[in-house]
C-alpha cells in the first residue's frame, strides 16, 4: 500500500514530468533544450518546473504536445481545502489500522502470558507434589481479574482452594442464573483447568467461561454457550430471560473449558 507521501507525489506535476523525462532518456538526447525552447524557457527553467506541484496550464498543454503525453498525464489540481480533507481521511485510516494492529498484538501478548502462567501452575504443583490447588476468582475479584488476568503478581495473590480430582487450575464464581438449565446457579463456582486458544476447539451447546471487556468499565466473567462467526462471538444463555451478548475478538480476553463445579445450592424433594 502506498504511503500518504507517495500518493501525494503521484499528483505532483513536477515529479511526474521529471520521472517521465528520465525514463524516456530525454535529458540525455538534447531533448531538454528543445523542450525549453518550445516553452520559451531556459534549460534551468525546466529544472524549476520539476519542483512545481502544479504546472501552469499553458505549460502543461505545450508539454503534452511536445512529449505526446496522454490527456490525463497531469492530474487536475485540487484546492487546499480538498487536499486537507483527503490528507485527514488518509491519516485517520492509517491511525485506525495501527490501533487495530496494536490491539491484536496486546491481546496476543496477554493470552500468551495467561497460558504460560497456567502451565507454570501445573508444573509447580507437579514438582512440589501439591495436589488440589485452585486459584479462586470470586465476584469480589472479577473486575480486577479481567484487567489483570495476565499479571503474575495479581494471579499469585488470588486466594486458593482445594478440590478433589483437580490438580490445579482456576475457579470462577458465577453471578446470576443465566445458565440454570445446565444446573449452574448464582454463586456457583465453576472449575477450569484448560485455557482455550483455538476457536475451532469450541463446541456447540457446551458452557464455557468467558472473560471479556467491552470497555474498561464494562468487564465481566460469565458462563455461556459460544457461537463464532468470523471474528464475532455470539454468547447465549439457557435462561430465556437473559439477553444474548455479542462481542468481537478483541473484547474476548480468555475462554475456559468448564470441567466441574462446586455449589452450595441444594434442592430437597419432599
Amino acid at each position: 500500500m502506498e504511503s500518504i507521501l507517495e500518493q501525494l507525489s503521484n499528483r505532483h506535476h513536477g515529479h511526474l514530468l521529471k520521472a517521465f523525462i528520465i525514463e524516456k532518456g530525454i535529458n540525455k538526447k538534447g531533448g531538454i533544450n528543445q523542450l525549453a525552447k518550445a516553452l520559451g524557457l531556459t534549460r534551468q527553467g525546466i529544472y524549476v518546473l520539476y519542483d512545481q506541484e502544479v504546472i501552469k496550464k499553458e505549460y502543461r498543454d505545450i508539454l503534452a504536445h511536445q512529449l505526446q503525453l496522454p490527456v490525463d498525464f497531469f492530474p487536475e489540481p485540487i484546492s487546499l481545502i480538498k487536499r486537507f480533507e483527503q490528507l485527514k481521511e488518509k491519516y485517520v485510516k492509517v491511525r485506525l489500522i495501527n490501533l487495530d494492529l496494536r490491539e491484536e498484538l496486546l491481546a496476543a501478548k496477554e493470552k500468551n502470558l495467561s497460558r504460560l502462567y497456567l502451565q507454570t501452575l501445573h508444573h509447580n504443583n507437579a514438582i512440589n507434589q501439591i495436589d488440589n490447588l485452585i486459584k479462586l476468582v470470586t465476584r469480589k475479584y472479577t473486575y480486577d481479574y479481567v484487567h489483570n488476568h495476565y499479571k503474575i503478581e495479581f494471579l499469585d495473590n488470588l486466594p486458593t482452594i482445594k478440590l478433589p480430582f483437580i490438580a490445579s487450575g482456576f475457579a470462577f464464581q458465577i453471578k446470576g442464573n443465566s445458565m440454570k438449565e445446565n444446573q449452574i446457579y448464582d454463586e456457583d463456582i465453576l472449575i477450569c483447568n484448560e485455557l482455550l486458544e483455538d476457536k475451532n476447539d469450541i463446541k456447540s451447546n457446551t458452557p464455557y467461561i468467558i472473560v471479556f471487556a467491552k470497555s474498561y468499565k464494562e468487564a465481566d466473567v460469565i458462563c455461556r454457550y459460544i457461537t463464532i462467526n468470523n471474528n464475532s462471538y455470539y454468547l447465549k444463555a439457557t435462561n430465556v430471560q437473559t439477553p444474548d451478548l455479542y462481542l468481537n475478538s478483541n473484547q474476548v480476553k480468555e475462554i475456559w473449558k468448564v470441567t466441574g463445579k462446586y455449589t452450595s445450592n441444594v434442592s430437597i424433594n419432599s
